[in-house]
Parts: C-alpha cells; sequence; structure tokens
C-alpha cells in the first residue's frame, strides 16, 4: 500500500534525517497525546508515517508527492512542537485536496464536496490496523486471521506475570479477541513494539526508567533487553529458581518470534469490515477547512474489538521500516594481530628495530654531551 513512497530516496531521506537529526526528533510534548509513551525518535517518525499513509489514501497523486514530502519534511524540521506539527499536517492534507480536486481559490464554495471526498476516502472506504509479529504473516495469508490463535507461549507468560506482578506486565493472557484501531499512527507505535507485553516486560514499566534502556526493544537488542531483564530481577530480589524460569522463556519467546530480525508489520482491513459508519454529518460551519478536515481523519477508535476469523482475502500488509533500516550504527571492529601473520610480524620487526635503533642514536649523542662537557 505504501511501498511507492517507502522506496523513494527523498522520503528515506526525510527518515534519517528524524532518526539522527534532532532539528527533526527533539521537540516540546505541548498537548501530545501518550508522548511519554515514545521513545527515542518515535513521536517525529510515527507522525511523518501517519502523514504519507493520510496522503496515500486521501490524495494519492504521484505527481503531488514530490511537493507534499518536501514540506512535510519542513514542517518537521522547522516546527518545535508536536502539537503545532499536528496541525500543520492537517493543513498539508487538506491543500493536497484541494489541489487534487481542483478547487484551488474556491476553497469557500466548494467546502462541502471537499470534507464529502476526505470522509469518503479516510472513513467510509478507509481502513483499520492491527500489529502482528513479522513472523506470523505468511500463516495469516494462508489460513487468514484468527484472534489470539497464534503459536504463542500464553501459559509460559501466565507464570511470568505472577512472578513480576501487575506493576511490571499486567496482561490478560486468557483474552479471546483482540483489537484493531483507526489510527495509522498508533498501529506503527504497537507494530514497533509487538507483541506489546513483550515490549512491556522489557521496557515499559516502572523499573525501567532511563531513556536509553527504554528503546532496547525498538532496536531489537536482545543484549539491551537482557540486561534491563537482569535489573528487574535484581530490583525485585528474585530466587534463582524464578529468574531462571523468566529468563527461559524470554529467550524462548525472542526466538520464537525472530526478534533480532523484526520488521514492524501492520494488517490492513476495510473499516467496513468491523464498523459501521453514518454520513459525515454536521461539522460547524465556523471552523476553518483544514480544522474540519483534522476532525475528520483524527483517530477515533482504538479498541475496535475482532473475535471472528478474517478472510486472507479480505487483509493486506505494510511492512514498515524498523530501526536498524534508519539508523547505521558503525561496528568498530579491533583487528588482532595473530602472531603467525608474515606481514604482521615483519613489519611489528622493522618497528622494532627502527625504535631500538633511535634509542642507541640518542644514547651516543648523550655520551657525546658528556664528553664535551668533562673535556674526555
Amino acid at each position: 500500500m505504501l511501498d511507492n513512497i517507502l522506496n523513494r530516496e527523498d522520503f528515506l531521506e526525510l527518515l534519517s534525517q528524524i532518526a539522527q537529526n534532532n532539528r527533526y526528533n527533539t521537540k516540546e510534548n505541548l498537548d501530545s497525546i501518550d508522548y511519554l509513551n515514545f521513545v527515542s525518535f518515535e513521536q517525529s517518525l510515527f507522525i511523518v508515517l501517519d502523514a504519507v499513509y493520510k496522503y496515500k489514501v486521501i490524495i494519492d497523486e504521484e505527481k503531488y508527492l514530490k511537493d507534499f514530502i518536501e514540506e512535510l519534511n519542513l514542517l518537521i524540521k522547522k516546527i518545535d512542537n508536536y502539537s503545532d506539527i499536528g496541525i500543520g499536517v492537517n493543513k498539508l492534507i487538506t491543500k493536497f485536496t484541494v489541489l487534487k480536486l481542483g478547487y484551488k481559490d474556491k476553497e469557500a464554495e466548494h467546502r462541502k464536496e471537499i470534507l464529502n471526498y476526505v470522509y469518503d476516502r479516510y472513513v467510509k472506504n478507509g481502513y483499520l490496523f492491527h500489529a502482528i509479529s513479522d513472523v506470523y504473516k505468511d500463516e495469516i495469508i494462508r489460513n487468514g486471521f484468527i484472534p489470539q490463535q497464534y503459536n504463542n507461549l500464553y501459559d509460559e507468560f501466565k507464570k511470568v506475570n505472577d512472578i513480576v506482578g501487575e506493576d511490571v506486565l499486567n496482561t490478560d493472557f486468557s483474552n479471546k479477541d483482540v483489537s484493531f484501531t483507526d489510527s495509522f499512527l498508533k498501529a506503527y507505535y504497537y507494530a514497533i513494539n509487538s507483541p506489546f507485553y513483550f515490549y512491556s516486560l522489557f521496557c515499559n514499566n516502572d523499573l525501567i526508567k532511563k531513556a536509553e534502556d527504554r528503546s532496547s526493544y525498538m532496536k531489537n537488542s536482545y543484549e539491551d533487553c537482557f540486561n534491563n531483564l537482569n535489573k528487574i530481577i535484581y530490583k525485585l530480589d528474585l530466587d534463582n529458581k524464578k529468574a531462571n524460569l523468566l529468563k527461559d522463556v524470554c529467550n524462548k519467546e525472542w526466538n520464537l518470534i525472530n526478534r533480532s530480525n523484526y520488521c514492524p508489520t501492520v494488517m490492513v482491513v476495510k473499516r467496513s469490515l468491523l464498523l459501521k459508519d453514518d454520513d459525515l454529518g454536521d461539522i460547524n460551519d465556523d471552523i476553518m477547512l483544514f480544522e474540519a478536515v483534522g476532525k475528520i481523519i483524527s483517530s477515533k477508535q482504538d479498541n475496535i474489538k475482532c473475535d471472528f476469523r478474517i478472510d486472507p482475502s479480505d487483509i493486506e500488509f505494510i511492512m514498515l521500516p524498523k530501526y536498524s533500516d534508519l539508523v547505521k550504527e558503525e561496528k568498530k571492529s579491533i583487528q588482532k594481530v595473530n602472531e603467525d601473520d608474515g606481514y604482521s610480524n615483519q613489519y611489528g620487526s622493522v618497528s622494532l628495530l627502527l625504535v631500538a635503533g633511535s634509542l642507541l642514536i640518542a644514547l651516543g649523542v648523550i655520551i657525546t654531551m658528556i664528553m664535551i662537557i668533562t673535556g674526555g
């Protein structure tokens, strides 16, 4: 669904800047929904992906895409708080919708048509989302989506829940339904942290305080996540039996979902499959057009229950960028000298001879000076 955007060089460069440039990701969190849940550069990243998703669904014009990405880039770079960035995104979506419909400089007289168009594209014929671990994708393609019928370790995580307590992990593993959301931003958040109970255990709890520790799961870092787990074991003062059970279950889950190579994956279904929406209804004529558009495309349903099978033909998948796609970390290699390596020995020996020679020359100069001074 988003492949044509996700593969563009200009968009990939924008994502790279968001991940590595503080001008793009260090903002004030005024009126920001759930901002405390976000770590590192996540919030800027999610806002940008949500914006291009809205562009794709509502406008979907290749000829305007370059300009949209450029203006989105400027918006994220220059605005210093997430509240105003959200308003800016609504203005951009409105601007390019008006361009698509050919109503430039005629927005007021075509206000109703514009709002009906946005509603029809984004709501009536729009989509809902559910984040999954990507290892389940092929199974869903073959057999459809059956809520909670994953190859999972729920029975073992019930024991983990009892060990660590609700302050660390508070999940009902006997629940038979799942939740969809109408927010693509939230869907990406859940996808990058899927399965959410595993993320909660490693990073999203009151025992893990430091920002760099809380970003361990987003980075798919086995070492950092299990360092966090050791901190939890220490702070809870768990005995060896409980600590070993905890580590064993987490190791099995990590391997089961192949978390080290995980790619954030969102399952997409038509909104009409789970919800029946009425017509647009009345939107106050006193508010500006971009504000009215913002009301339509804002999230309203974050916990849409599904307890029935969804056929594969009704499902699409969006594979989203993971941490390693955005941040190219340089690996510092330490070269170990092999004593059997003739090349290393050759230049190692030459270096030693040079040092020895220099010392002998220096010693000779010192002796000569002494002899001159003493008249010897």
